[in-house]
């Protein structure tokens, strides 16, 4: 027995069901969908609004079927990720793609009709992004601008989505101009080090010490060799290799690129990193847990833990009001190195995987007269990590 709920409109029961059906007419087809509700006036509502957006989607797209940008989303990332899996089409980036739409596309699409997405639309995306997301370079930016083509080609070649309204989004022009980044000047450094040390000891669990423990080891490091957080992130303890600076005993450390997966060379580690290294081993051997492959095995990223720590210790942003994060170790790493002047563009470039266009663009405000710099040789990259040109040095105090 039908129930009619306007004109055009009816449910239905089919038999040994209690779920109700609809069943419509949309430019003179039948539609029959189920609502998934087994009570009449839940079926009702979602009865109505099912005809009213195919009634809608007919008459924008001349098509009686289309989808969320989310759920396009979904099935457009889980179809490349099947085909990294079995080796086609690689996409290494996929997983940093994953993480930017899911922070910076997704909160804001998801839930619309792809069918709906046109210029207007995307420049509300842009406004919402800039206003609830923070600060992006123009090369970012333009990597979400791909990130939505990427999904829009996706449902054309799934018939959801139209190639013309595709090619007619405008979107907003962005430049190649960049913020730099958040780093720590020495004050700061001072109060990062001495909070760090803090937080472990103030740490009420044996767990939660020693995720707060994981945290200064990696900070420290990470301020010892100017890494990338997705670089330090791959060392295992094999990585280590015990040399001398001078007198004095450090690390070099073979570095595997983040998203390339082969080694970038070899990086000589600050003196004051030696003895985090070695008990930092030691203490998970005492544990019975090797570190041989990976060093920090409590840990996929350290972004969640690093973000509770700034806040906790005050330190949230630099003096610029740029919000600190790991990557502004590295930077600060760098910072460092270039006022000491004991290190020319070149050397830092090749012990921070680098180019030094990449650095003259990025502290060019640090050095002022980049062309009095005087270049040193290979032999002499110890140099550049002797204690005494090290402004870290004097600041941290190793302590179990």
């Amino acid at each position: 027995m039908r129930h009619i709920i306007q004109q055009g409109l009816a449910l239905y029961q089919n038999n040994n069901s209690p779920v109700w059906r609809a069943v419509f007419k949309v430019g003179g087809e039948t539609i029959r969908k189920t609502t998934g509700e087994r009570d009449f006036d839940k079926a009702s509502k979602v009865a109505s609004q099912m005809h009213f957006d195919m009634t809608y989607i007919k008459e924008k797209t001349n098509q009686l079927e289309t989808i969320t940008f989310g759920k396009a989303y979904a099935e457009a990332w889980a179809k490349q990720n099947a085909n990294n899996e079995k080796g086609i089409y690689v996409n290494t980036r996929l997983t940093t793609r994953d993480y930017t739409a899911r922070k910076h596309i997704l909160p804001f699409f998801a839930d619309r009709m792809v069918i709906d997405i046109d210029t207007k639309l995307v420049h509300e995306w842009f406004d919402w992004r800039d206003a609830n997301c923070g600060k992006l370079a123009g090369s970012s930016i333009r990597d979400l601008y791909g990130t939505i083509r990427w999904v829009l080609n996706w449902c054309i070649v799934e018939g959801y989505y139209q190639k013309v309204d595709a090619d007619n989004i405008k979107y907003p022009s962005v430049t190649n101009k960049q913020t730099r980044r958040a780093y720590y000047n020495l004050e700061q450094q001072k109060k990062l080090v001495f909070s760090l040390e803090q937080y472990v000891q103030r740490a009420t669990k044996a767990h939660e010490r020693m995720l707060r423990k994981d945290l200064q080891d990696f900070c420290l490091l990470m301020l010892a060799s100017g890494c990338r957080p997705s670089e330090m992130l791959r060392v295992g303890a094999d990585a280590f290799k015990e040399v001398k600076v001078g007198n004095q005993k450090t690390y070099q450390m073979t570095v595997i690129h983040g998203t390339k997966n082969h080694p970038r060379g070899n990086v000589i580690l600050l003196p004051f990193a030696y003895e985090i290294v070695r008990k930092r081993i030691a203490r998970y051997e005492n544990k019975d847990i090797s570190l041989l492959n990976n060093f920090w095995p409590n840990h996929q990223n350290f972004k969640n833990i690093f973000n509770t720590f700034s806040k906790w210790a005050g330190l949230v942003r630099d003096d610029r009001g740029e919000k600190f994060c790991p990557y502004s170790l590295r930077h600060s790493y760098a910072t460092n190195m270039l006022k000491q002047g004991h290190v020319s563009m070149h050397m830092l470039a090749k012990q921070m995987g680098t180019s030094v266009g990449m650095l003259e663009r990025h502290y060019s405000h640090v050095v002022p007269s980049l062309v009095a710099e005087k270049f040193i040789n290979m032999e002499d990259v110890n140099k550049i990590m002797l204690p005494h040109s090290s402004t870290l040095h004097n600041l941290i105090e190793i302590v179990d």
